[in-house]
């Protein structure tokens, strides 16, 4: 009888084959499918039914929920999918790993280690999408023959009474053996990995076929562990999804242990089957009833996890929509880079309506002012980090983010630069003695509403906000120059502030003006590219009204 020891070594590495396949294999795919595959898979996933499809597919052909996962989350934060829609593509992706178990169980394991060779050399020959294919059906090969290697070394364990003894007492345990499966695919983060090795010491009739249940259940409830310890230091959408598809199972374990009982006679009906094949039908009918049951309720599951662990309170300068894996998908990071900024908008105004009118404590002001010169940097970052190319059909929308992202820069500087080192001084807000009371109040509104106007028209890509831009400069000229006669005639020459508050604020409301600017160009852009829509009229009118 060969070594126990060599036995081991061939058990661990074969799963150390099996995971090296699932990963190889996922990275295939992502090349196999190329940029505007993924945009084209991307956007049929707003469907309920197609967002099923999609997670299954995915995960069957990757071996692995995390490339599914991603897409959600991504989705989810764009707007595209819904949170029970990305909880739809999640379910899908948790059925879609039962299919890697069904080529566990069957005869084609023995020929993996040729198809392993035959699409290794064909990886070096191909080029293009030949090659990317060739990648993927190595990945799969892969992990078939990783599991020949563990079905290699289970079979002289079974000669090891000492092996056949802990078998039969675990087996005869099953709350010990669920546990056991639990850890496992926790540690190995793939449950495909666990039924691995169970499939391989039921097919040497190491392990009864009862004892499969708990596994089954455990290596379930288990592959969710890691999902959702990396999701916790993510972004909330990712932390809902995470803690949905930890909840999600556990609800699918209660829902079946009612039938455990029933396992005995129900495997005993599939007598025709070979012992490998019951395995995996024991864990098609887990998953799939799991599945069917709680597809259902995803609204009502969205709705329970946005109600226990949803907060309100996130920094300022963390981001709410960036998502680092989508960077080199221009179709999702471009609107999420546009929702971001129109968050770093928001919190400009609020900063701003702080610093010129009373109200709101220094300590709230200077969080907003670290915060939104934070965030703008990790918004730069990621703007900087991605890559349009022509063929993503992106140039448009990329031209106005850009544009976009120039204007909050030189408005964001406008105010934490110079209007906040202005008005903030010892410790407290400072106001100007030498401007009028009157026409000071009066600029500080118009200065505001300029800028309320201007953000609006980006979030809202609103022309009339732009119209009402135009309006409110011209009004903070007529009263920019009224101040400095003002101060002229009293001969003060804003020694107190007045020119310097005249000079910053100037130097805001050109920033602002040039955020419009931008946003009129976008439409322009609009009517140039299709010459037809609703915002050809808009554009006309705003153009026909700048001219008069």
């Amino acid at each position: 009888m060969a070594s126990p020891f060599f036995s081991w070594a061939q058990i661990a590495g074969g799963l150390a084959l099996f995971l090296m396949g699932v990963t190889a294999t996922s990275d295939g795919f992502r090349r196999f499918m190329g940029r505007s595959a993924r945009q084209r898979m991307a956007e049929v996933t707003d469907k309920k039914p197609m967002a099923f499809v999609f997670g299954l597919i995915l995960s069957a052909v990757t071996q692995s929920s995390s490339v599914a996962t991603s897409f959600a989350v991504g989705l989810v934060d764009v707007g595209m999918l819904s949170l029970s829609g990305s909880l739809v593509v999640m379910i899908g992706a948790s059925v879609g790993g039962t299919f890697v178990t069904l080529l566990l169980g069957l005869p084609v394991v023995q020929l993996a280690p040729g198809v392993l060779a035959i699409s290794h050399f064909s990886v070096d020959l191909l080029k293009g999408k030949g090659r990317n294919g060739a990648l993927v059906i190595r990945g799969i090969s892969l992990v078939l023959t990783g599991m020949f290697v563990i079905k290699t070394g289970v079979s002289p364990l079974m000669e090891d009474p000492g092996f056949a003894e802990i078998l039969l007492a675990l087996s005869a345990r099953p709350l010990i053996m669920g546990f056991v499966a639990v850890t496992a695919a926790a540690v190995l983060q793939s449950s495909a990995a666990v039924m691995a090795l169970a499939i391989a010491l039921v097919g040497a009739g190491s392990l009864p076929l009862e004892a499969v249940y708990p596994i089954v259940l455990g290596s379930h409830v288990g592959s969710s562990a890691m999902v959702l310890m990396a999701s916790l230091s993510g972004k909330r959408n990712a932390r809902l999804l995470g803690i949905g598809s930890a909840l999600y199972k556990v609800i699918g374990i209660a829902l079946v242990l009612p039938f455990s009982p029933l396992v005995p006679g129900f495997l005993s009906k599939l007598s025709f089957l070979s012992p490998e094949l019951r395995c995996v039908v024991l864990q098609f009918a887990v998953v799939w009833y799991n599945a069917l049951v709680v597809l259902p309720f995803t609204p009502i599951l969205d709705r329970l996890l946005r109600a226990c662990f949803v907060s309100d309170s996130q920094p300022i300068e963390e981001p709410a929509y960036l998502d680092n894996k989508l960077v080199e998908f221009p179709a999702l990071a471009l609107p999420l880079l546009d929702k971001e900024l129109t968050r770093l908008a928001g919190f400009l105004e609020v900063e701003t309506k702080l610093l010129l009118f009373p109200g709101g404590t220094l300590e709230d002001i200077g969080k907003l002012r670290e915060g939104t010169d934070e965030l703008w940097d990790v918004v730069a970052d990621y703007f900087e980090s991605m890559e349009i190319s022509p063929k993503d059909g992106k140039n448009e929308a990329y031209a106005r983010v850009a544009y976009a992202l120039g204007a909050i820069k030189g408005i964001k500087e406008s105010i934490n630069d110079w209007l906040y080192p202005l008005i903030v001084t010892e410790g407290k807000k400072k106001r100007f003695p030498s401007v009028s009371a009157d026409m000071g109040y009066e600029y500080e509104s118009v200065l505001f509403e300029l800028l309320r106007s201007a953000m609006g028209s980006f979030a809202l890509g609103d022309l009339g906000l732009a119209k009402d831009v135009d309006r409110w400069y011209e009004r903070l000229k007529e009263i920019d120059e009224l101040i400095r006669r003002d101060i002229f005639r009293r001969g003060d020459y804003g020694r107190k502030g007045g020119l310097e508050l005249l000079a910053r604020g100037t130097q805001l409301a050109k920033a602002c003006m040039e955020m419009t600017r931008g946003e009129k160009m976008a439409f322009e852009m609009g009517r140039v590219s299709d010459g037809r829509g609703p915002n050809v009229e808009m554009v006309r009118e705003y153009d026909e009204q700048k001219s008069q």
